[in-house]
């Protein structure tokens, strides 16, 4: 039944732009994605230590500028 539907293709020109709009917005959600692993492997690796009293904030912060 549902290939008895009309369905509307964009043309070439439509396909064109709507990729050059939706590609840097598919660009920042990996980026912004791979931000979000770092920062939750930093935060679970920090975290422990930091609530059980093994590291400070300032052994925090040299911790993660090693890890960078």
């Amino acid at each position: 039944d549902i290939m008895a539907y009309p369905l509307a293709l964009p043309t070439v020109q439509g396909r064109a732009v709507f990729n050059s709009v939706v590609a840097p917005m598919l660009e920042k959600l990996l980026a912004n994605l791979a931000q979000v692993r770092s920062l939750t492997q930093t935060r679970d690796a920090l975290l422990p230590k930091l609530i059980s009293g093994q590291i400070r904030i300032k052994d925090a912060e040299k911790f993660v500028e090693d890890a960078a």
